[in-house]
């Protein structure tokens, strides 16, 4: 599928998201705000989750970040939250992204949470989200879900929805260059 959507490393992204992206997306204003958007690229923490030793879910969000513009650093399957915790102090990333397709994310999910929030400052309150298969039931589980939110998960994508994680990426990108720009101009005046 990937191929089919010219968004592998060998095809340039942007002509062919522009291309892709013909329509509004949902929280966008237009195709051409996405790919703006998407140029600018953030920070992105990427890890399995404590339990879950699947690598294929991991390389496939490593590579549809990096086509969409992002810097990802993917720490693999079967990561301690103790050490993702540490990594989240360490790197200092824009987002936090969890991936599990082994049936036990929202538990683990919520271990994690709790460590990363635990940090102090910056790295308690980078954004983290989490998707895939959470659950054993086989699919989303709005208790579950809610259950995560509340522990302080900035999203939930356990429906598979790719695109909506494209978008709320791209809606950091935004935000990290409008705090840029503040931080810059109040160092000018």
């Amino acid at each position: 599928m990937l191929h089919l959507l010219g968004l592998l490393h060998d095809t340039p992204p942007v002509p062919v998201l522009r291309a892709y992206l013909h329509a509004p997306c949902r929280g966008c204003e237009s195709a051409e705000a996405i790919v703006d958007l998407l140029r600018r690229g953030v920070r992105v923490l990427l890890s399995g989750t404590a339990s879950d030793s699947h690598t294929w879910n991991l390389v496939y969000l490593q590579l549809v970040l990096e086509e969409w513009g992002h810097r990802v650093t993917n720490l693999g399957p079967c990561v301690p939250s103790e050490l993702l915790a540490a990594l989240c102090r360490e790197y200092a990333p824009e987002v936090v992204v969890l991936s599990s397709v082994n049936g036990h994310g929202y538990r683990d999910g919520l271990d994690a949470i709790a460590r990363i929030r635990a940090l102090h400052g910056r790295a308690g309150a980078v954004p983290v989200v989490i998707g895939g298969q959470l659950g054993l039931a086989g699919g989303p589980d709005p208790r579950c879900a809610a259950r995560l939110r509340a522990a302080g998960c900035t999203r939930v994508f356990d429906d598979g929805d790719v695109a909506a994680l494209r978008v709320f990426v791209a809606a950091l990108a935004h935000r990290e260059d409008t705090l840029s720009a503040v931080s810059a101009a109040e160092e000018a005046a």
